[in-house]
């Protein structure tokens, strides 16, 4: 490792600043106009609908004789109001659809900034967002911390979207996995207009997969007609006797009465055995309704260029028989439109004269054995696309980001030139060149209080996890080989159950060198391991002692890390001296009018740290 040569910052690019404020004032503009034009087509509307009813009025004020002419005119008015309101539903539409890309645009812009308070708050699972990895790196949303990996992604709207973004975030990918991605993300990160379409019309969707298991049941279950052959072949045959014998009557060689009594003994066959179809029909129907709503997303997939190999296999597998799965969804629409017909007056005849609601369940399920049980595979691929372009989005915005190169070599280590914290917005942000492995070594990263061994850290991790997910990270280069992350930093006690601070410590360092022994035996990867402060919940000699056990452990394990921590001997220690490679950040003090201030400057320097602030910290606290 070497001090820093590259330059402090990677900073935002004014034009990607430009570029959202572009999109804002464009699409706030046209709003505006159409908010305008939909006024006066509100007038428009009250003009002639007033109209109409002068017009009635006028046709019927004498109802013993009664005008021709302005009751002709009040129809045509009428044909002209659906007319006009048809139109003015389109300037409606058109209006949401520019103020939801306003907001698009604004969330973008704010999340460029790092502007937290303002970007709405993602929710995962409480279990998910209590994973230690997830906890100490900040990737998901909590209660106490405003900023979060998710918040600068934009989680996916869809469930299945936040649930591959999830597992991507807590499961490095193979090395194969991951070059896949990136080339996906790559391909789709200049499609800003196709992405924000997509992310528009992923509003509005089922907030719970939960929604969805109701059709999804239906469509992978077991079809209700296959075992009853008798009651299709009856709906396809009686039809027909009835048809025929009601033209033998028109041609004259019958009476009404064959055809009559065939039909109204059908009616009555339907009513007898058509409870159950009819039971069938309306859960199909309502549960087929939160599935309906992806349609507009199977069709912006089904026709966007997507030529990767990823995401082409994604968009080939959103079909069924060659058919696209936008086009399915039609032909299932289509199917619940005719099973509507129950609700009309009309029903008893369709019953009558064709069996109506045998055909319609033949066809529905006709379609469930043809796609339904691909529907679930849909919604996966669907999420991927979704999450690969909430990745997208993030190169986009960070230009000068590296994608980072994913080692497969048989070495085990990670090198970063110029890495930052994601989060930090980049004004703030000083960068560092860092060099973890190779195996059994690690970083010992000394230094005083506030001045940034912390921080490091959490930048080493969070790019560690963006790099395995597949997408860029806040470094001007990252090569990294295949690892599993372990992290200790926000350790907490359990008072309800009996669990102290150190005991929650053991527990987590139990849990990172059973993961380091389990990828050493059998598993494709070392691990990567960060502590913050390691074994802080006891006494100073004996945590010294326990510290160089716990390394020396990982060591053997061939796993590699980084330790930050106020124990300077640590670096003495005989055991660990080989493998230990020192750093530290520092502090100085600047006299000002109102006494000392300590300054920063968060750069990484060799060896053990010179010194320590906490007495001076008191001091400048005014606890002395």
């Amino acid at each position: 490792m070497t001090e820093q040569e590259h330059g402090d910052r990677i900073p935002l690019s004014d034009k990607i600043r430009k570029l959202y404020a572009g999109r804002i004032e464009h699409n706030r503009s046209l709003h505006q106009e159409l908010e305008k034009r939909s006024s006066r087509f509100s007038l428009v509307r009250m003009i002639i609908a007033l109209g109409i009813a002068a017009l009635l009025l006028a046709g019927l004020w004498d109802l013993s004789r009664v005008e021709v002419w302005p009751l002709g005119l009040s129809g045509l008015g009428i044909a002209v109001f659906f007319l006009v309101a048809r139109l003015h539903d389109n300037v409606i539409r058109a209006s949401r659809r520019h103020r939801a890309l306003v907001e698009i645009n604004e969330e973008a812009a704010l999340r460029l900034e790092r502007k937290w308070d303002q970007l709405p708050a993602p929710i995962v699972p409480l279990d998910q967002a209590d994973h230690p990895v997830a906890r100490d790196l900040d990737l998901f949303h909590r209660e106490e911390n405003r900023a979060s990996l998710l918040r600068l992604l934009g989680l996916p709207r869809m469930p299945a979207g936040r649930s591959v973004m999830v597992e991507w975030l807590l499961d490095p990918a193979d090395p194969d996995t991951i070059r896949e991605r990136q080339k996906a993300v790559g391909e789709l990160a200049p499609l800003l207009d196709w992405r924000q379409e997509l992310e528009l019309a992923g509003r509005g969707l089922p907030v719970s997969a939960r929604d969805m298991e109701p059709f999804l049941k239906w469509a992978e279950g077991r079809s209700w007609l296959p075992g009853r052959g008798w009651l299709v072949w009856t709906a396809r045959v009686v039809p027909l006797i009835t048809f025929a014998l009601l033209g033998l009557n028109i041609a004259g060689f019958l009476t009404a009465t064959p055809w009559i009594a065939l039909a109204t003994a059908s009616l009555i066959f339907c009513r007898a055995v058509g409870g159950r179809i009819r039971s069938i029909l309306g859960r199909v129907d309502w549960s087929s309704r939160a599935f309906g709503v992806y349609a507009n997303l199977f069709r912006l997939v089904g026709e966007a260029p997507l030529n990767s190999g990823r995401l082409s296999t994604l968009k080939k597998s959103m079909e069924a028989e060659g058919v696209s799965a936008h086009r399915q969804l039609k032909r299932l629409d289509k199917f619940n439109g005719y099973a509507e017909a129950r609700y009309y007056m009309i029903h008893f005849l369709l019953e009558a004269f064709f069996f109506w609601d045998v055909h319609v369940l033949c066809a529905l399920e006709g379609w469930q054995r043809q796609a339904g049980r691909r529907a679930r595979g849909w919604l996966s691929a669907l999420g991927e696309i979704e999450t690969l372009c909430v990745l997208a989005g993030l190169e986009r915005d960070h230009p000068d980001w590296a994608v980072p190169e994913i080692l497969d070599d048989g070495g085990t280590r990670l090198e970063a030139i110029g890495i930052g914290h994601p989060l930090l917005h980049p004004d703030a942000c000083v960068v560092n060149d860092v060099t973890i492995g190779p195996s059994g070594s690690f970083l010992l990263i000394t230094g005083s209080n506030m001045s940034g061994k912390s921080t490091l850290l959490r930048a080493v991790g969070m790019n560690a996890v963006l790099a395995q997910a597949g997408g860029p990270v806040c470094a001007r280069s990252f090569r990294m080989s295949s690892l599993a992350l372990g992290t200790s930093f926000r350790i907490h006690d359990v008072l309800e159950d009996g669990v102290s601070y150190f005991m929650a410590e053991l527990q987590r360092i139990k849990e990172i060198v059973n993961l380091a022994r389990d990828q050493s035996q059998d598993g494709d990867r070392a691990v990567l391991y960060l502590f913050d402060e390691i074994l802080l919940g006891t006494n100073v000699s004996e945590r010294h002692v326990a510290a160089k056990r716990v390394i020396s452990h990982l060591m053997e394990l061939g796993a590699i890390g980084a330790i930050a921590t106020h124990d300077l001997s640590l670096a003495d220690a005989e055991e660990l001296s080989e493998e230990c490679r020192p750093f530290h950040f520092s502090e100085s003090y600047e006299e000002t009018g109102e006494g000392s201030k300590m300054v920063f400057d968060y750069k990484l320097k060799d060896g053990v740290a010179p010194t320590t602030n906490a007495l001076k910290l008191l001091e400048l606290m005014g606890i002395t």
